[in-house]
């Protein structure tokens, strides 16, 4: 009903899996291995009415701007203001052509154009994406005997997946305020037993665990197109399109880089001895566990225009004044920020040793 009454084709929507597994003898007798993985594909539809400045409002023409009870909404000159804050109206509504900022102008392309071209202050862009999520893990695993005494066994497991938000910029999607969640997990265990004599056996165990959970920049943008300066683009480590908010419409704002790396490596050893009715037993255990972390955040900037300076009055602006849109042709930012974070790499260290004794009682 939704996609009918906007004359919106039905989006794709699916579910795919797959997986399997093998195993067997690789050397009769002393060596045996398995194999398997599996994983899915899936689409799911997601859908939007946006609200976006007309082709008109681009060129700084409000002159049919209204708000969702018809009344026409009046856009004052910031540069009018007198001393008790009172503005004076642009023109006919309309902002100079030489009052338009550049960058404002650049930043705009990266907005779809609404389907119906008016704004009264709703939406006027009805949207669509299909949510492509992916995922594949895989194990192996590999047992051999050297003889009767010593045998070496080893696990590896791996799963990795990527999971993208809803994206309603199909000709700029690097700009929609939306994210890309890619995770990667790693885990491989070693085992080796060895039977020292009929009574003793010593163990030794390797393990580790890496899990990558990071918020990536799937596309590219120079940042340097929208027309910063040089010496602020320089700053940026990462490029990308800046986190815009305007009040009332869509906004840009791609989720930064942010780059998570947890992982533990592990190792321990026993000796096991049995004498009579006892069960000997010495051991030693060692673990690291921590954490890599890099936030670039909003490495471009995160900007908000809410209308205030285009309002009929500083302070107490009329109700069918102001307007964000007009805010940013001017290139007046009601507030601004840059991120700029240190990494992270932080670790502990664990040690223990144990010894331990489990003896029988008869109970006559």
């Amino acid at each position: 009903m939704w996609r009918s009454s906007r004359n919106i084709e039905n989006s794709p929507q699916f579910w795919r899996a797959f997986g399997g597994g093998f195993g067997g003898p690789l050397v009769r007798g002393k060596t045996f291995f398995w194999a398997a993985g599996e994983g899915y594909r899936d689409g799911l539809s997601q859908n939007q009415t946006m609200h976006v400045p007309t082709a008109a409002m681009r060129n700084g023409d409000f002159s049919q701007l209204t708000d969702a009870q018809g009344r026409q909404m009046v856009i004052y000159d910031p540069l009018t203001t007198d001393a008790s804050g009172n503005r004076q109206p642009f023109s006919g509504n309309v902002i100079p052509a030489g009052r338009i900022n550049p960058w404002a102008r650049e930043f705009l392309k990266a907005i779809p154009m609404p389907t119906r071209n008016v704004d009264d202050s709703g939406g006027n862009l009805p949207a669509q994406d299909v949510i492509k999520n992916k995922a594949q893990q895989a194990s192996r695993k590999l047992d051999h005997h050297f003889n009767d005494r010593i045998s070496l066994s080893g696990v590896y497991l791996f799963q990795n997946s990527s999971e993208p938000d809803r994206n309603f910029y199909p000709d700029a999607r690097y700009a929609f305020s939306s994210y890309q969640l890619d995770r990667a997990i790693n885990v491989l265990v070693v085992n080796n037993t060895y039977i020292m004599n009929p009574s003793t056996v010593a163990t030794l165990r390797f393990g580790m665990n890496t899990f990558e959970d990071n918020n990536s920049l799937p596309f590219d943008f120079d940042a340097a197109t929208l027309g910063f300066a040089p010496s602020f683009v320089s700053q940026m480590p990462v490029q990308k399109f800046p986190s815009v908010g305007l009040t009332g419409y869509n906004g840009t704002g791609f989720s930064g880089v942010n780059n998570r790396s947890y992982y533990s490596y592990g190792g321990n050893g026993t000796i096991t001895r049995l004498a009579g009715a006892h069960s000997l037993k010495l051991g030693a255990d060692y673990r690291i566990l921590g954490i890599k972390a890099e936030n670039f955040g909003q490495s471009a900037g995160s900007y908000t225009f809410n209308g205030q300076f285009t309002g009929s009055n500083v302070s107490n602006a009329s109700a069918t004044s102001r307007n964000a849109i007009a805010d940013l042709l001017l290139g007046y930012p009601s507030s601004g920020s840059f991120a700029k974070n240190s990494p992270v790499n932080n670790s502990i260290n664990y040690y223990s040793a144990y010894v331990q004794d489990d003896g029988a009682r008869t109970i006559g």
